[in-house]
């Protein structure tokens, strides 16, 4: 990630808002059923397309 390659305490605090919008997100998905629904369609729409590379398909997954 971002702060393993640059080691700056700006990295750091990049990668900590980062990992908290992620948690947030999933937080908001486990009570949303609606968005939820949704954001699983938009996955399987995304996983029809092979040109996006796996590690930007692997970030858009909710656990």
């Amino acid at each position: 990630m971002l702060s393993s390659v640059l080691r700056s305490k700006q990295a750091v605090q990049v990668k900590v808002a980062i990992m908290r919008t992620f948690v947030r997100l999933r937080q908001v998905l486990a009570t949303n059923e609606e968005l939820a629904r949704k954001v699983a369609q938009h996955d399987r729409e995304i996983e029809a397309y092979p040109m996006i590379p796996q590690p930007v398909v692997n970030l858009l997954e909710i656990g």
